[in-house]
């Protein structure tokens, strides 16, 4: 907490957090143990010493009794300025959060967004499932189909979509067939 708001380091970096104080009474260690020891304690008991770190609930303001908290690491990285925040539904969440709820990669939801998706196709498009291709009667991952065709992956894709390749899509592995 000393070295965040006042670490001579983090400041010639500039990655110093710009007026980030320490409440005054919290500068003797003894009034911050007195306001923070018992949520400490329980946090600890819960989460263990190794996932408690010391958060600010608003990482604008300083260093104080009204703004901080006990937070597990997770907890404490969804709390920072970088994160983007979505609302759908009336729900809102960090991405990382509606990542995991919707079992898609984060990136995947970002990528979405920057290209300009509408937030009900951000949330409801399907992920592309892993598709497999016959050739000459053997199947193939899109990779493994890409070099035997000395095509990319993406060329593969865009002619599955675009409906070329239909004869030659198989949606999912097929458990009974051995790979030749």
């Amino acid at each position: 907490m000393k070295y965040r708001s006042t670490g001579k380091e983090l400041q010639k970096s500039k990655k110093c957090y710009k007026n980030i104080c320490i409440d005054d009474s919290w500068k003797d260690y003894v009034n911050f143990k007195k306001d923070m020891f018992r949520s400490y304690n329980k946090h600890i008991k819960k989460f263990g010493i190794s996932d408690t770190t010391l958060d600010r609930l608003d990482s604008k303001k300083g260093y104080s009794k009204t703004n901080c908290r006990w937070a597990t690491k997770k907890e404490q990285m969804s709390n920072t300025s970088r994160n983007i925040y979505l609302t759908y539904k009336g729900e809102t969440k960090v991405l990382a959060e509606w990542g995991r709820f919707l079992g898609v990669h984060p990136q995947t939801l970002k990528n979405r967004i920057d290209i300009g998706l509408p937030i009900e196709q951000v949330f409801e498009k399907p992920i592309m499932k892993r598709r497999f291709v016959f050739i000459d009667e053997n199947i193939f991952s899109i990779n493994e189909a890409a070099k035997k065709l000395n095509l990319t992956p993406q060329a593969i894709f865009h002619r599955i979509k675009n409906g070329m390749m239909k004869e030659y899509i198989c949606p999912r592995k097929p458990k009974s067939s051995p790979r030749k």
